[in-house]
């Protein structure tokens, strides 16, 4: 298989227009009339140093790479037929025309954009650094206090690039240098690809919206993700690149894991009509001779390694993995962490892994999260708490164009405040055929999830009763836990058979399953907890399961999962050791590239440790002084929280408010004053239809006052998801300390930026290592066994 590669800003130089300007003379004067002057004087002696100027480089380079790979369409077409595109940067443009996502015109109109806007982004600065790991850059980073310096282009195995602020760049420059790195200043006129160009990102995004794109004939990789493209989401996708680090080497290693045996670079920098061949070294850079990889001129290739022969190989001394069941021999074609939990659970939802990655609200567990985990092999779930019907329909069209064949579910969060979006979301789910909800913080069944389960409900030509519809239930608390594990309530069966909404044969094997096909034990985690142990919490539900599994004889297997505290292959193996037939990771996977976190979020979350969380009212819940674990490290929000709490607990009215601590909330917490706050509320239940309901609040001060320090609560969220950076002290976040102990698992490896964690990635790396220490245990407890057994004898 064949990938083809576009090289970027770096790769011009004088003369590389040669031969096809005067081959391609219409496409030369569109580039001439966009320049507003002569390209090919540009490009022939470049007397002015206009070739490096970016709003010149840009455009040229991207004309050049098209040319060379029209040139060669009509001279070797054999050579441009691929199953892969990318390209570096600039070139991820010449990668998205050749799959056929855009024009030539359409592409030069945007490069030129784009060149536009990040030439005026003139106040930073961009070093090469060789030789030196991320991990190492980032804690010289930490320790000279640079804030605007991020890793911005991991070029290869050997070759990192950084951006920031000229003044903080001169700092990591010098103290790099004098510690005898090898470094070379850019030159470029910006820190592209870092949050300094945030204003060019949210300018090129409205010319985005005014270009129809097309979905790309052949599988693109982005630089933002190291993943191909999704359907639907170019426009997105080269917004967000703007701002985000190249991940080149990541993209290279992943074109390999997908079977690319041949690279073949393309444009500016190679051959035949350049000189470079610069991405070609990077590529070689990062895979490896012994895994058969050489460069030869432009193209890299992957010879075969000959089969060994298996007549003179030794093996009696090798040795043998231990079983993880005995009754199970490992299959020599299993991966590792694929036999790990229940293989009836795997089969159920069609996995590889039983692995689950729960819902995060407002998206947070987004549309790529969840694409990237159904290819992976593995359930996730998206995160539709908080977003209108309308929104969740626009991400499950957007989910099945790209991974309609892989199995996902969708959450569904119990809604108290209005219980009528509990109803809407379930008729879309079952209008859009989604075939498995999470429900979490559901306190007891309500109709609308009865309703979702019966709907679901046949029988098969055996009489076995079967289901359409699948539930796993969050839950942490045995008396919950308990209402999932029995049949649906009579009560609301019958209301649904009087309703219509369920025939008397539904109603019948109703009876005869369990509200939740799976349950997921949750521990102390980010969000809503009770914080309970998972030791503790974990065998008790295992045997409430068992006694009434027992009662009720039910011809399914209900299994029992755990989630709360997973984030390293320590807590995955010790969950599958306790008896769990699958976990859930939430925490962990909200600092990865594809989650719906802002950057600033996850730039927070990256720094946590295991002892940097705190509990905080639920805004949910909050005259119920229900608890939410959040983030407490670089933020005000939970100190702030629960004093709101304590003066709603003291007081019956905010007129009783002291008048310095009224002043003191007004203007560090609101940042406006409580009248102004008093008419968001109105203005927002009247624009929802919820007249009545504010009649009742306003005629209440209690429930006023309540109604006003809510809105802190969903302001503090609304600012967190925005990344809005005078906001970051009230940012409410919800985490739990997995995320600390996972942040410090991976320090020092390529996993320690958030910038290079995708959630797929995370979730193998996770399971495979559970699984060697999962052998590494059985081996030890084996021999101490046997040691017991030698002893007594």
């Amino acid at each position: 298989m064949r990938a083809l590669i576009f090289p970027g800003q770096g790769a011009q130089y004088p003369g590389m227009e040669k031969e096809l300007f005067e081959r391609f003379p219409n496409e030369l004067r569109i580039l001439d009339d966009a320049l507003g002057c002569s390209a090919r004087e540009i490009c022939q002696d470049d007397k002015d140093g206009r070739l490096n100027f970016t709003k010149y480089t840009q455009p040229i380079i991207y004309t050049v790479n098209a040319l060379s790979y029209q040139s060669i369409c009509e001279d070797d077409p054999n050579l441009v037929s691929c199953g892969y595109t990318t390209g570096h940067s600039l070139g991820e443009y010449n990668a998205l025309l050749a799959a056929g996502a855009f024009d030539f015109s359409t592409g030069l109109r945007l490069v030129i954009r784009r060149g536009a806007l990040m030439a005026e982004a003139a106040s930073g600065a961009m070093i090469a650094v060789i030789g030196v790991s991320a991990s190492s850059i980032e804690a010289r980073v930490a320790d000279l206090r640079l804030r605007s310096t991020v890793i911005s282009n991991f070029n290869s195995a050997q070759q990192l690039v950084v951006s920031g602020e000229q003044s903080e760049i001169a700092l990591l420059y010098n103290s790099l240098d004098a510690a005898g790195a090898r470094t070379a200043r850019l030159n470029v006129s910006g820190a592209f690809h870092s949050p300094l160009m945030r204003d060019a990102r949210n300018k090129f995004a409205q010319l985005c919206k005014e270009v129809e794109f097309r979905d790309p004939k052949v599988a693109v990789i982005a630089n933002a993700t190291a993943r191909p493209y999704l359907e639907g989401a170019v426009a997105n996708t080269l917004v967000d690149q703007i701002t985000s680090p190249v991940k080149w080497a990541q993209t290279i290693e992943f074109l390999a894991s997908q079977g690319v045996s041949e690279i073949v670079e393309v444009g500016a920098g190679a051959a035949p009509h350049g000189r470079r061949a610069m991405l070609s070294k990077f590529v070689a850079q990062t895979l490896r001779p012994e895994d058969g990889w050489s460069m030869i001129g432009h193209k890299t290739m992957r010879q075969p390694k000959p089969a060994p022969d298996q007549q003179n190989v030794d093996r009696s001394t090798e040795l043998k993995p231990m079983p993880i069941r005995d009754e199970e021999p490992e299959s020599s074609m299993s991966m590792p962490g694929e036999r790990l939990g229940s293989e009836v659970f795997r089969a159920r939802y069609g996995l590889k892994y039983a692995y689950v990655a729960g819902s995060m609200y407002r998206g947070i567990a987004s549309v790529a999260l969840v694409c990237s985990m159904a290819k992976a092999g593995m359930l996730s779930f998206l995160g539709t708490g908080g977003m209108d019907v309308a929104e969740i329909k626009r991400s499950l069209d957007c989910i099945r164009v790209n991974v309609d064949e892989f199995p996902f579910g969708a959450n569904l969060l119990a809604n108290y405040d209005d219980p009528q979006i509990e109803r809407q979301t379930i008729d879309l789910y079952l209008r859009e055929g989604i075939k498995v909800v999470e429900a979490s913080a559901f306190m007891e069944i309500t109709l609308p999830l009865a309703y979702y389960r019966c709907s679901g409900l046949y029988q098969d030509a055996q009489g076995q009763v079967c289901s359409r519809n699948h539930v796993v239930a969050k839950v942490s608390r045995l008396e919950v836990a308990e209402a999932f594990m029995r049949p649906i309530p009579d009560g609301l069966l019958s209301e649904l058979l009087a309703r219509g909404e369920i025939t008397p044969h539904q109603e019948r094997l109703a009876r005869l399953v369990p509200v939740a096909n799976d349950i997921c034990v949750e521990a102390d985690s980010g969000g809503h907890t009770d914080r309970g142990i998972a030791m503790v919490l974990f065998p008790e539900m295992r045997r409430l399961r068992d006694r009434i599994v027992g009662e009720q004889g039910y011809a399914e297997v209900l299994h029992i999962g755990l989630a709360g505290g997973i984030g390293t292959p320590d807590a995955v193996a010790a969950a599958f050791l306790a008896g769990a037939d699958f976990v859930l990771t939430g925490s962990i996977n909200q600092c990865t590239i594809e989650a719906g976190a802002s950057d600033l979020v996850k730039d927070l979350l990256q720094e946590m440790g295991v002892h940097d969380t705190e509990y905080a009212p639920a805004g949910d819940l909050f005259e119920a002084g229900s608890k939410v674990q959040v983030l407490k490290r670089g933020v005000l929000f939970p100190v702030r929280a629960n004093k709101l709490f304590a003066l709603y607990s003291n007081f019956d009215s905010v007129d009783e408010i002291p008048e310095k601590t009224r002043r003191l909330i007004e203007q560090t917490y609101f940042k406006k004053t409580i009248e102004d706050v008093w008419s968001d509320v109105s203005s927002r239940l009247q624009r929802m239809g919820r007249v009545e309901e504010l009649e009742v609040i306003s005629s209440n001060s209690k429930r006023k006052m309540s109604a006003i320090f809510k809105w802190y609560f969903g302001h503090s969220t609304r600012v967190a998801l925005d990344g809005v950076q005078g906001e970051i002290i009230n940012f409410q976040v919800h985490t739990g300390p997995a995320l600390g102990a996972f942040n410090a698992w991976v320090r020092g490896s390529p996993l320690e930026s958030w910038r290079s964690r995708n959630v797929d990635v995370i979730a193998l790396r996770m399971m495979e290592e559970a699984e060697a220490v999962i052998k590494d245990r059985s081996r030890a407890l084996t021999g101490q066994f046997d040691s017991v057994r030698a002893d007594n004898r």
